[in-house]
């Protein structure tokens, strides 16, 4: 065989062999690629878990953080059923029942007293949570301050005043079997004419209310000086667990003997509990009923809040001086005008002289 031939014929012995080893190989290959590639997802996936992300913000409904109310979300579920526990940003008061009920925890915005008020006037049950939010303007509605707990409680937590530890002030539902309930950078109440819910007694000095709660109407109010008491990481203290599920068994619940009017079953009072944190927005006008039945719900709360403004306050300065002065200018009115009328000589009876038979009896003027 020529030169030539032999050299092309052993190139192509060569080639056929490195491909027939490249093929046997490319299983392999093609294992090691996958499990690199796999390896590099690992690890991409391991890095982006490794950031931080945004944690929910504080009191957020749905924030499973030490600080959000998802645990509580779940309480509340637990108690009345997932159905009625509603969580929202806008509260649209239009779409009220008088058996419904409001969880309010930490309000950032304004809140509408006088809508809330009407609320409760025609049945409903509003439960607010707030220590330095924007539930002040709802408690001055109702005459409640916001004061100072002990600097020196007598019980707290890790000998830390800030960690003040609350006890029932009274046998109420909305405690239920809470023993002690332990309270986060509180504030706490006075309103001598509520019923009282927890205290927090002091070493040496006044002991001070942290929750109180009172009847509006035919609706409830209760007022706790602390949105941290349920949140994630304060529920793991039995106390405060316990205070949660009575705070939301009473806001859903009738009153011992009471006949409700939500329509539910089991002294429930059928209606739907709102849970609402932080900057919830609060739109419409309650309705209190439809009709002739809505319109005069309204007049009387608006009668109530006018004669409790005024048993509270008194009349304002200017208005109690209208006052006086129109009733001033009644009595001289009155005064001048009997006095300017002319009349007859008065004689008593016994000094007339008696009537002769047919004479006309004239009766004095």
């Amino acid at each position: 065989m020529p030169r030539k031939q032999r050299a092309r014929g052993s190139r192509r012995t060569r080639t056929a062999a490195s491909l027939a080893a490249v093929l046997a190989a490319a299983p392999a290959l093609l294992a090691s690629a996958l499990a690199a590639a796999q390896a590099l997802h690992t690890s991409v996936v391991a890095a982006a878990q490794a950031l931080p992300t945004r944690a929910a913000a504080p009191f957020d409904p749905r924030g499973e953080d030490w600080e959000g109310l998802s645990e509580f979300v779940r309480i509340a579920q637990g108690e009345v059923g997932a159905s009625r526990v509603v969580l929202t940003s806008t509260l649209d008061m239009r779409k009220l029942k008088r058996s419904d009920a409001l969880i309010l925890v930490h309000p950032e915005r304004p809140l509408d007293a006088g809508e809330l008020s009407a609320f409760m006037h025609g049945g409903g049950r509003v439960v607010l949570l707030d220590d330095y939010g924007t539930g002040d303007g709802l408690l001055a509605h109702f005459s409640i301050r916001r004061v100072p707990l002990p600097a020196r409680p007598a019980r707290m937590l890790r000998s830390n005043p800030a960690f003040a530890i609350a006890e029932p002030a009274s046998a109420h539902p909305a405690v239920g079997s809470a023993a002690h309930v332990v309270t986060n950078h509180a504030t706490g109440l006075e309103r001598p004419a509520l019923s009282p819910l927890l205290v927090v007694r002091g070493d040496g000095e006044p002991d001070v209310l942290l929750a109180i709660a009172g009847a509006v109407g035919r609706g409830r109010f209760v007022a706790v000086g602390d949105a941290s008491v349920v949140i994630n990481a304060m529920l793991r203290y039995p106390g405060n667990r316990e205070l949660a599920a009575a705070l939301v068994r009473y806001a859903g619940e009738d009153d011992p003997g009471d006949g409700g009017d939500g329509g539910g079953g089991g002294g429930g009072r059928g209606g739907d509990l709102y849970v609402l944190a932080n900057g919830f927005a609060t739109t419409g006008t309650f309705a209190g009923g439809s009709g002739l039945e809505g319109a005069a719900d309204r007049a009387r709360h608006a009668a109530e809040e006018t004669l409790e403004t005024l048993r509270r306050d008194g009349l304002p300065p200017l208005v109690a001086y209208l006052a006086a002065l129109a009733i001033g200018l009644g009595v001289a009115l009155w005064t001048g005008t009997r006095a300017a009328r002319s009349r007859g000589p008065w004689v008593p009876r016994f000094a007339r002289p008696a009537p002769l038979a047919g004479d006309k009896v004239r009766k004095p003027r």
